[in-house]
C-alpha cells in the first residue's frame, strides 16, 4: 500500500462503516469485511497512482454497493435452497413479512433500478450513488461532478422521483 493510500485508510473505513449502519443489525457482514472486500476488488485500479482521494472515495462507495448487492443476493439463495429443501411450504415465511428477507429484496430492486436509470442518465446514476452509497453531501457531489449545488439538487430530486416510479412499476409486474 502506497503512502497516499495509507493517508485515507481510516476515512474509508469510516465510509463502510456508515454504509453498515444503514444495514439489517445482525447482518454478517461487519464494516472491516466490506472495506477489506472492496479493497480488493478496487486494488488494480488504484496501482497506477494519482488518483484522488475524492475518486478513490467514489469509486469504493460504489464498489461496497457492489459487495452488499452480491451478498445479498448469495444470501437470498441460501435461504430459497434452505427453505426448499429442508422446510414444508406452510412453514416458509412470506419474503414481505420477514425484515431481512424484505430488505434484501428492497435492495435488488433499487439496483435493477438503478442500473435501468444508468442506461438512460448516467450523470443522475451516480449522483444516487455517490448521495446513497458514498455517503457524500450534496456540496461534495456537485464538486464531483462538476455541476452547481442548485442543479446537483434538481438531478438530485429527478432521480428519487424516477427511481421510486421505476420500483413501484416493477412492483406491479
Amino acid at each position: 500500500m502506497d503512502g497516499s493510500f495509507q493517508g485515507i485508510y481510516a476515512e474509508l473505513l469510516q465510509l463502510a462503516r456508515a454504509v453498515m449502519r444503514r444495514e439489517r443489525r445482525n447482518h454478517t457482514l461487519t464494516p472491516t469485511d466490506l472495506f477489506h472486500e472492496a479493497f480488493y476488488r478496487v486494488q488494480p485500479h488504484l496501482e497506477n497512482g494519482g488518483t484522488l482521494r475524492q475518486d478513490i472515495r467514489a469509486l469504493f462507495a460504489i464498489t461496497m454497493r457492489r459487495v452488499l448487492i452480491d451478498y445479498a443476493r448469495k444470501r437470498t439463495r441460501r435461504l430459497n435452497k434452505l427453505s426448499q429443501s429442508h422446510l414444508p411450504v406452510e412453514n416458509c415465511t412470506n419474503p414481505i413479512l420477514d425484515p431481512d428477507r424484505y430488505e434484501v429484496l428492497r435492495l435488488e430492486k433499487l439496483e435493477f433500478a438503478l442500473k435501468k436509470l444508468e442506461d438512460e442518465s448516467p450523470v443522475h446514476a451516480k449522483l444516487v450513488e455517490l448521495r446513497v452509497f458514498g455517503g457524500h453531501k450534496m456540496e461534495v457531489c456537485a464538486e464531483l461532478l462538476g455541476v452547481s449545488d442548485a442543479t446537483a439538487q434538481r438531478q438530485w430530486n429527478f432521480a428519487k422521483a424516477w427511481l421510486m416510479r421505476e420500483i413501484k412499476k416493477n412492483e406491479r409486474q
